[in-house]
């Protein structure tokens, strides 16, 4: 599921930029179908850190979960063009939406209270436990 579109990105990324960074084959034309496949790429990054709470894909879309995949897509649109991390001016955004994608995944931050959380994170006891003198 894409949740971001090129107008989200273009808001971020200025559209005479965005061509040379879809442009593999050095035509000076975006490459069809590329972006949506970064789109899809960084859509399923977000998923994965978030499916151990949430159910995904999300539909309707989180303006949160939007607003990081909106920023993965900038930052690795950057990368593909081997811009380092202290050029690409998507990288602490990137980092920022790392880390609290990371905390909502852990369950230490909520998504969204509209989206309410489709798994509940569990413990194991790995120790015996003795209760009433009998050991479980």
């Amino acid at each position: 599921m894409a949740y971001t579109n090129r107008n989200a990105i273009s808001a971020y990324v200025n559209t005479a930029d965005l061509i040379p960074f879809l442009d593999d084959d050095g035509d000076g034309v975006e490459d069809s179908g590329l972006l949506d496949q970064i789109i899809a790429t960084a859509a399923t990054k977000v998923d994965g850190w978030l499916s151990s709470i949430y159910a995904t894909p999300f539909s309707p879309t989180p303006a949160k979960v939007a607003s990081f995949t909106t920023i993965i897509v900038c930052y690795m649109l950057y990368r593909r063009r081997l811009v380092p991390d202290e050029q690409n001016p998507h990288a602490m955004e990137y980092k920022e939406c790392l880390a609290q994608l990371t905390k909502i995944g852990s369950g230490e931050l909520e998504l969204d209270l509209n989206f309410p959380r489709q798994f509940t994170q569990g413990a194991a006891v790995t120790v015996p436990i003795i209760w009433n003198g009998t050991t479980l």
